[in-house]
């Protein structure tokens, strides 16, 4: 992805953001979006398929950025607690999302996926890890706890800070999941 392309997806995302200050999720089209961001209809459906992908952009270039480098770059905790950050500076869009968060294209959704999915590959690729029948039920079950465990944080209005928040979802890690992943690997492939 270019500069230019990621600046104009930025600007779309900060119209949308700002646009949520005053309206609902549900009530936000993707027409007030193209008069914020003052771009056409055209330049936005060819960078995003529809509101819904603003938010999954920004998941996995902002959020993800952090919470997929557990076991990479970062333990657990630090990942946990940069994820819960950037959500927070982010506060509003989110917020409206996790509001309307059902079905297939929510972002609860879409985070549960995305994930599980990382997990996964970090696992097998950077760890070397062979997913067994009970390492896979872990990542399921982390991802489908820690997603419906952010839902609805940020329904409250994300009333708990994110230095123990990020500590509270750290302790309800999996044990086995927890041990594999909280040392980040030194190497793409190291078997850990």
């Amino acid at each position: 992805m270019s500069w230019r392309q990621d600046a104009l997806r930025k600007r779309v995302f900060e119209a949308a953001e700002e646009l949520l200050a005053d309206r609902s999720f549900s009530d936000l089209s993707v027409t007030d979006i193209c008069a914020a961001a003052d771009i056409s209809r055209q330049t936005f459906y060819r960078y995003f398929k529809d509101k819904y992908d603003i938010l999954q952009w920004h998941f996995v270039t902002g959020v993800g950025q952090y919470l997929f480098e557990v076991g990479r770059t970062l333990n657990w905790h630090d990942a946990t607690l940069l994820s819960i950050r950037e959500i927070m500076d982010h506060k509003v869009i989110y917020m409206a999302a996790y509001q309307q968060s059902r079905g297939y294209q929510s972002i609860s959704a879409f985070g549960h996926r995305a994930v599980r999915d990382n997990l996964v590959e970090t696992l097998v690729t950077y760890k070397g890890v062979e997913i067994s029948d009970s390492l896979d039920f872990q990542i399921r079950f982390f991802a489908e706890a820690t997603l419906n465990v952010f839902t609805n944080w940020g329904k409250k209005g994300m009333n708990i800070p994110a230095e123990p928040f990020a500590t509270y979802l750290c302790e309800c890690v999996p044990h086995g999941l927890f041990k594999l992943l909280n040392k980040p690997s030194e190497s793409v492939g190291e078997v850990g």
